[in-house]
């Protein structure tokens, strides 16, 4: 079975979007609207999310997912 290192997986993922000109800006946020204007935000709150949102109805889960090409 393949498996993803996700720790180097999420490395190289920031260096591409570093590369390409992106930026990431960790902050506290009461809710979504504080994020303030953007062309693009990602929300990696995790759990947090249920106050964020809010949606109580959101659960853990374990585990990413991650999608790549079966070169076999």
């Amino acid at each position: 079975m393949p498996l993803i290192d996700m720790p180097t997986y999420l490395d190289y993922l920031l260096r591409r979007l570093r590369d390409a000109g992106g930026a990431v800006e960790r902050r506290r946020l009461a809710s979504l609207a504080d994020a303030g204007p953007a062309s693009l935000i990602v929300n990696c709150s995790g759990l947090g999310a249920r106050d964020l949102v809010p949606d109580p109805e959101l659960r853990p889960i374990r585990g990413q997912h991650v999608v790549v090409t079966n070169r076999g």
